[in-house]
């Protein structure tokens, strides 16, 4: 059956820790597959981070509407977000290449 569910996350600080919880809800009701939602900016990082806390479930990342940001670079709100999501990215990316180096070098 095609549903909407919304994952409540009680306690989650981090994108990290939302999907956790998605990932964990899936398990317990045993879905087929998972279409993540979030924003324009924010889509990559969803889709990377899903990767490393749940790489065997069947996903798909699909960016809420978000009026004005095929043009990002000419609003402020969006400017600001694309800047954040850029450190986060970067933030996500040395967290795996340190779990990378710890596994593979102690």
């Amino acid at each position: 059956d095609d549903a909407i569910v919304l994952v409540p996350s009680p306690g989650a600080y981090d994108t990290r820790h939302e999907l956790q919880a998605v990932a964990a809800e899936f398990v317990k009701q045993g879905w087929k597959s998972v279409l993540l939602v979030s924003s324009a900016s924010h889509t990559r990082r969803v889709a990377l981070i899903w990767e490393s806390v749940a790489p065997t479930i069947p996903y798909r990342v699909v960016a809420a509407p978000s009026p004005g940001f095929d043009r990002w670079w000419n609003d402020g709100k969006h400017v600001r977000s694309v800047a954040y999501e850029i450190g986060a990215l970067t933030k996500e990316l040395g967290v795996r290449l340190r779990l990378w180096i710890q596994r593979n070098f102690g």
